[in-house]
């Protein structure tokens, strides 16, 4: 190994200014992250290489970094074509109807939490969830005379629930492979900040929503979007199986991996005896995403695929390689160090964790740097303050995962925007799981003190 300096404190300044400037002028320019990320890599191999080390010692790191990611990386492509295969073999038609039942017996907006709450826990994805039945809750809402603000804030806090929690979630599944843990441990373990602040989230919009009644139009808006549905898909008792399937290999602790992928090939089982499609053409949706003929169908139903999980997987992909530079030169460690200072205790920890968290969100306006940086590189400290891996992908998917939605400026948040109509800044009152969850995960070592697992004891 070739003899190299000790990188200066003002040379990682200033890889992580190019970084943090290429990922905002990306985001504005292109709306990716990645711009920023391949600068970062340049220029930390440029100062490297200054400093001493061989393009094949950095391609080694690269290397590194990267390998432990192909299992996410397997993951997030698999989640992308399972979205696409419910929307096809008719599963999220049919989970909508169901959905479309529940209003029509209860308080609507404690409705379109609990309906979005569901949708986002069995599609895995905010944004999908808000895609697929946001804009027909704005529109009964509204009929009703709702607020749109509160109708959107509703919508946003149930979708984020299945961001953080779903086992099909790929934030969830990132924090779990970042983090090192198993990803039902961690829906487990993220009960304990998740059912006090759900519990308040059904007697505010409960509270909020008393008021509204269900009209004659907005009924007749139900009936008509049921009745689209039924007459495009071919619904019956075996469309409820492919996330009967998933969820209870994930319950019974199958690998994940292996639960999607049962998800997948019975819906696209269910497809090939239930359309018109050949197995060329599903496999193309599968790539491409769901677009149906009809086009009242696709306002409602379309998208997914691989595809729309491609910015997600390549800012993994770089992100890991960039980490790898960082950690095997040690330029992350004097920035660790200076953030690991003077924390006294478990507490103090899991408030700058959360802090840090929604930081990087601000700043970067990417989700996934928000899991990939805290948990990549606050193990050990975790470890030594005494709190599990589990607490460190709980705190992290309480404050990283779900504040994107609060952030105007974040890609998240002007998705949002964009899908539903209504601004960042009104809806932020009404969307209580966002600021809410941060808020448990804080408190939370303030009434319980965190313990070891026996694993890490013996580590």
């Amino acid at each position: 190994m070739s003899m190299y300096k000790e990188i200066s404190f003002l040379e990682i300044i200033i890889v992580f200014a190019v970084t943090i400037t290429g990922i905002g002028m990306g985001i504005v320019l292109f709306e990716t992250a990645l711009i920023g990320l391949i600068l970062g890599i340049f220029v930390s191999g440029v100062i490297c290489s200054r400093n001493g080390y061989q393009i094949s010692q950095l391609w080694q790191m690269i290397k590194m970094g990267t390998s432990n990611a192909k299992g996410i990386l397997m993951i997030m492509s698999l989640i992308g074509m399972l979205s696409a295969s419910w929307m096809l073999s008719g599963t999220i038609a049919a989970m909508m109807n169901i959905g479309f039942d529940y209003l029509t017996r209860m308080n609507a907006l404690l409705a379109f939490f609990i309906v979005t709450t569901i949708i986002s826990l069995i599609l895995g994805t905010s944004i999908g969830s808000i895609s697929v039945i946001g804009i027909s809750f704005m529109e009964i809402g509204t009929s009703m005379g709702i607020p749109p603000a509160m109708i959107a804030g509703a919508v946003v806090s149930g979708a984020y629930i299945g961001d953080r929690t779903s086992p099909i979630s790929s934030s969830a599944n990132l924090t779990a492979s970042i983090t090192g843990t198993n990803i039902m441990e961690n829906i487990k373990v993220m009960m304990t900040t998740l059912w006090p602040v759900v519990l308040l989230c059904i007697g505010f919009y409960y509270w909020l929503g008393r008021e509204y009644i269900l009209t004659e139009q907005s009924i007749n808006h139900i009936n008509n979007v049921q009745q689209l549905l039924s007459g495009y898909y071919t619904i019956g008792w075996y469309t409820y199986l492919p996330p009967i399937l998933l969820m209870g290999g994930a319950i019974f602790r199958f690998p994940i991996l292996y639960c999607i992928l049962i998800g997948l090939i019975s819906s696209m089982g269910i497809s090939f005896f239930t359309t018109d499609l050949t197995i060329a053409q599903m496999l193309e949706t599968l790539i491409l995403g769901y677009q149906p003929e009809n086009g009242e169908i696709s306002k409602i139903i379309s998208g997914a695929g691989w595809i729309s999980m491609l910015n997600v997987i390549l800012i993994i992909l770089f992100s890991t390689a960039l980490n790898g530079i960082l950690e095997h030169t040690k330029m992350i460690k004097p920035l660790i160090d200076i953030f690991s200072k003077k924390i006294k205790d478990a507490k103090e920890l899991v408030f700058k964790t959360s802090v840090l968290c929604i930081g990087i969100n601000a700043i970067t306006c990417n989700q996934s740097l928000s899991i990939i940086i805290p948990g990549k590189f606050l193990k050990e400290q975790y470890q030594e303050k005494g709190l599990t891996k589990n607490e460190l992908a709980r705190t992290i998917a309480d404050s990283g995962v779900v504040t994107v939605a609060l952030l105007p400026w974040n890609v998240n948040a002007l998705a949002i925007v964009a899908i539903l109509g209504v601004n960042t800044l009104d809806y932020a009152p009404y969307a209580l799981i966002p600021y809410l969850l941060p808020i448990a995960t804080v408190i939370y070592p303030h009434v319980q003190k965190p313990r070891l697992t026996q694993k890490e004891e013996a580590a």
